[in-house]
């Protein structure tokens, strides 16, 4: 298999407890080389155990996760220098200056580039100089990505990078991890809960609900294929075309299905009771797919199980 159609990021039935606490169970997902994924969960689901996991920082519990052909724990040093990280909770000493960190990048021996690293971060005002201390969150979440996104990793694995940044710095940054995919086959895993700033750049998603991946699919494929079908009042559970799949339904105040067509068989199939059809944005999808909506006789949040792959 060649590089390019190769997964970067793969896991099986991968899972982590923390004591008597199941944190993820069953996680089965695989990323492509050059592709951005996005990581969608609800707080506390698991986003960072994974990423952990992931880089090697913590042992699976059960199940096993490869990271660029590496299925060891600990990775190996190889691995690590062609992988960068970036959590919460890392922070220099406060009388650190930003020279100081590009020395580090420097040492890593990868191939840092400290040109284009020092030309972001002097477009943002902050200069070699700058004490970690006098740094507004913001500026600080800007140097630590810098210094990641010029080190040429072949891996990201970003958990919520945009935090803290202003929305053009979002903006930009989003684009930064998008070029180095398009120019360099970079793949990266972006946990984020700001869904409308990934899905301007991601080539997938995937949504952690309930200690497993509950959907993984193409971003493309969902834009043409999600339909949401309002209806002005309950349409009988009828057989759906073939290739139709049937994700969601919220029977409330309102009467809606979330349908998936793989074949286009929605253009001409019309349902009793319905009045409008659109189709969805990736932030309405997870909502809805990670809500507690549904109708009697349909299991939540899901009606088919088969809906993970990206096919």
């Amino acid at each position: 298999m060649s590089e390019s159609n190769s997964n970067a990021i793969e896991t099986s039935k991968l899972g982590r407890d923390f004591g008597s606490k199941k944190v993820l169970q069953d996680v089965s997902f695989a990323i492509p080389a050059g592709n951005v994924c996005a990581l969608l969960g609800k707080n506390g689901v698991g986003k960072t155990t994974l990423l952990k996991l992931l880089m090697g920082l913590i042992q699976a519990t059960e199940g096993t996760s490869c990271l660029l052909g590496d299925q060891d724990w600990p990775r190996a040093a190889s691995t690590l220098r062609r992988t960068g990280c970036l959590l919460d909770g890392f922070e220099p000493p406060k009388a650190t200056q930003i020279r100081h960190l590009l020395d580090l990048g420097r040492a890593t021996g990868t191939e840092f580039d400290e040109s284009s690293a020092r030309k972001l971060l002097k477009e943002r005002g902050l200069e070699p100089r700058c004490r970690w201390s006098t740094l507004s969150k913001g500026q600080r979440r800007w140097v630590l990505l810098t210094l990641l996104l010029c080190r040429k990793c072949d891996v990201l694995l970003l958990d919520e990078p945009a935090d803290g940044l202003d929305p053009q710095s979002r903006i930009e940054l989003y684009q930064l991890i998008r070029q180095q995919a398009n120019d360099r086959n970079v793949t990266a895993l972006i946990a984020t809960h700001v869904i409308t700033d990934i899905e301007r750049v991601a080539d997938q998603v995937c949504i952690l609900h309930d200690k497993s991946i509950l959907f993984q699919a193409d971003l493309e494929d969902l834009r043409e294929q999600v339909q949401v079908i309002d209806f002005d009042a309950s349409p009988p559970l009828t057989q759906l075309p073939a290739g139709v799949e049937r994700l969601h339904v919220v029977n409330g105040g309102s009467v809606q299905w979330w349908l998936r067509d793989r074949t286009d068989a929605l253009e001409s199939a019309r349902f009793e009771n319905e009045i409008r059809r659109r189709k969805a944005s990736l932030e309405e999808l997870f909502i809805a797919l990670t809500g507690n909506s549904q109708i009697a006789g349909l299991p939540p949040p899901l009606v088919l199980s088969n809906i993970s792959s990206g096919s």
